[in-house]
């Protein structure tokens, strides 16, 4: 193969995704692990351009697993890249797994940038776990180790994290201050996707007050950036938002045609919690308007997705409803 595509003299990320890809399984396969690293990265991409997780999952579990391969910073990027997949997924025990060693890693390494990046994406992870308390504290942690080595990009995504936190506790005056320095920051680093996610940060916010027009306004220009820009699963939570939004306003039509396009684009990507979101939204939405037999049958579904996953917060909300 790598002769066919004369794939040793070039840049992997210049071939075609799927030839690194192979030449990377082979490699594995066959016991030579230094020549798959080379095709690695270009082979994660196109995997993960793909939405192919399952296969991308797969490909780091094979480096990893491979003996004497990967070790110091390189194991941990590849442990945290690993979360992320596992984070759309909603495969949560899993990412527990992940970031328990990243976080031994990085404290083995005596590096306090690569700590930092850890708690951030567990303080998430426990928030949707049911320990939204913990989740922040690590948040917060990992915010002050962000100021303290002048990340500012660091800082900015630890800020995003604690919103969810605050939110998830009720602490909506301080998730609201959190949420407008999160923009602030992202808007000077010019991260786009960035200052999407903060935008819809602060349309939540603002939902769970009950200004719902206000929300509607925020989580249409989420939805406008996010389009923009091509970020799937930001589209896909911010058209779930805009059609709850709507929904609240009365406006059941709309609401429910863009709760569908959620779904589906979710399923597309493999985005489990948020399907799983937007799910129980339509049929909380189609209840409301009386089709309660095909609000039940979603909310059920919304109910098994939820259990899969392990959001037990979630799981007691959708189960009373």
């Amino acid at each position: 193969i790598e002769v066919r595509v004369g794939a040793s003299d070039a840049d992997p990320e210049e071939l075609d995704g799927a030839v690194c890809v192979e030449l990377c399984q082979h490699y594995l396969e066959g016991g030579m692990g230094a020549k798959a690293l080379r095709y690695l990265e270009a082979a994660l991409d196109h995997l993960q351009a793909g939405f192919l997780k399952d296969q991308e999952v797969r490909l780091i579990d094979q480096v990893l697993e491979a003996p004497s391969l990967l070790s110091g910073t390189a194991r941990l990027d590849l442990l945290l890249r690993k979360n992320g997949r596992l984070q759309l997924m909603g495969r949560r025990a899993d990412q527990m797994a992940a970031l328990a060693e990243a976080g031994a890693l990085a404290e083995e390494l005596g590096d306090k940038g690569a700590m930092a990046r850890v708690e951030q994406v567990l303080g998430l992870l426990l928030v949707q776990t049911g320990s939204p308390s913990e989740g922040l504290e690590r948040c917060q942690r990992s915010l002050a180790t962000c100021r303290e080595l002048g990340d500012r990009s660091g800082m900015a995504r630890s800020e995003g994290n604690s919103i969810i936190a605050l939110n998830t506790l009720g602490r909506f005056d301080e998730a609201r201050e959190h949420a407008e320095r999160c923009f602030a920051m992202f808007q000077e680093l010019g991260d786009q996707a960035g200052m999407a996610k903060a935008i819809g940060n602060l349309g939540t916010i603002l939902f769970s007050l009950g200004r719902y027009e206000e929300a509607r306004v925020h989580f249409e220009r989420n939805l406008e950036l996010s389009s923009e820009i091509g970020d799937r699963p930001s589209e896909a939570t911010a058209l779930g938002n805009l059609g709850a939004a709507l929904s609240a306003l009365g406006r059941s039509e709309e609401a429910m045609d863009l709760l569908a396009q959620s779904i589906t684009l979710a399923r597309e990507i493999g985005d489990r919690a948020t399907e799983a979101r937007t799910t129980g939204n339509l049929g909380s939405a189609l209840c409301g308007v009386g089709r309660n037999e095909e609000g039940l049958e979603l909310l059920e579904r919304q109910l098994g997705i939820t259990r899969e996953i392990g959001d037990p917060a979630v799981e007691a909300v959708v189960a009373a409803n």
